[in-house]
């Protein structure tokens, strides 16, 4: 008998006991609203010299520096361009922590693409891919800045969103020192929309980007959850803090889109 429950306890060990035990800031229901939703998934490979994650499709959308920014579409817009009001949610286990990284992104401007590292238990790297919104809804050139205290080191993960969409929700977690899973909520700018009437579309896109894409997330969250206009509500500047191999603290900033009644 003695023998059977050494095993027993054994396999539990073998099972359990080693996994990292994450502080999960509680996920918010995704399926309420009716919505149509597509899942993907990419995977990163390990660089085998480093051991570390790399995000090698950090190309694959083109994007031009901050630095060689055109001031054209902003300074024929009116201030703000198509972002018409802001607001900020802080998120995780510890939501008014201290921020290891954030950026508020220009006026105007939503957030396409977002890339991060972790090191020594500090978020460390992360880069911002943003987009002007013309009066039309149609999007400007791809823009990165780069932040933190490695602006330029190897990323992670990394994910920019295809033409024509918007990010509209985050999810993240840590594992081992490195990111492990980035979830991207993201909707297309709808063909109806018009002149100082942006609207996004019902149809939601989620990717989920790491060595680990399909594990359970520390933070998770949309912006449609937290406005009463979830078709015109879009990302437009975004930080974090990692304490203990989690990700404790988000900062999203969220901006309404134009609109007529």
């Amino acid at each position: 008998m003695k023998t059977k429950i050494s095993l027993c306890l054994v396999v539990f060990t073998l099972l359990f006991g080693c996994n990292k035990e994450d502080e999960v800031y509680p996920s918010q229901d995704s399926s309420e609203g009716g919505e149509t939703t597509e899942a993907e998934f990419v995977d990163v490979v390990i660089d085998p010299e480093t051991g570390e994650p790399v995000a090698t499709n950090f190309d694959l959308y083109p994007a031009l520096d901050w630095s060689e920014k055109n001031d054209a579409a902003l300074n024929s817009a009116s201030i703000g361009g198509q972002i018409i009001h802001e607001f900020s949610q802080n998120l995780g286990t510890a939501p008014n922590n201290a921020l290891e990284v954030f950026h508020n992104l220009p006026p105007g401007y939503a957030l396409t693409g977002i890339g991060l590292r972790i090191s020594n238990d500090n978020v460390t790297t992360m880069v911002i891919e943003q987009r002007f919104i013309n009066d039309n809804g149609s999007l400007g050139p791809r823009y990165r800045t780069y932040h933190g205290t490695a602006p330029n080191h190897q990323l992670e993960v990394w994910y920019a969103v295809p033409e024509g969409y918007l990010i509209t929700g985050l999810g993240i977690r840590v594992n081992n020192g490195n990111v492990t899973t980035l979830r991207v909520y993201h909707q297309k700018i709808d063909e109806s929309s018009t002149t100082n009437n942006i609207v996004l579309d019902d149809f939601r896109r989620i990717t989920s980007v790491g060595t680990a894409p399909t594990h359970p997330l520390e933070i998770d969250f949309e912006t449609r959850l937290f406005t009463s206009i979830p078709h015109r509500t879009v990302l437009t500047g975004i930080g974090f803090r990692c304490n203990n191999d989690n990700i404790t603290t988000l900062k999203a900033q969220l901006g309404y889109l134009q609109f007529q009644n």
